[in-house]
This record gives structure tokens, sequence and C-alpha cells, in this order.
């Protein structure tokens, strides 16, 4: 049988790092940049760094990536 701290901690998992890491790629896709290259760096190197870069970056005309 599963021990439930295992399921609390694939929660905790998920709440704090894989859904902050996709609301900073769909930020950056709104802007017009790259959803796909925002989620894998916000995933291999933690998503505040990302969403600092996103919140600099000049949004592109249209919000349509390049």
């Amino acid at each position: 049988m599963s021990n439930p701290i295992h399921l609390v901690l694939l929660l905790a998992l998920i709440a704090f790092l894989i859904v902050p890491a996709v609301l900073t790629a769909q930020y950056a896709a709104r802007k017009g940049r790259s959803f796909a290259v925002y989620l894998v760096a916000s995933l291999l190197i933690g998503w505040p760094v990302p969403l600092l870069v996103a919140l600099v970056m000049p949004g592109r005309p249209g919000g349509q990536p390049a």
C-alpha cells in the first residue's frame, strides 16, 4: 500500500513547482514569447527567474511568438 505522505508530497510538488511554471509560460506566451521555452526553463532552473525575464522583456506586437 502507498503511504499517504507520498500523496501529500506529490501534491506539494505540483502546487509549488509545476503550476507556477505553467503560469509563467502562459504569461510569456501572452507577451508573444515561446510557451515551450519558458516552460522548460521554469522546470529546469525554477520559475522565479523566467518569470522575472518575462516581466522585463517587452511584449511583441500582436502577442504572437516569432
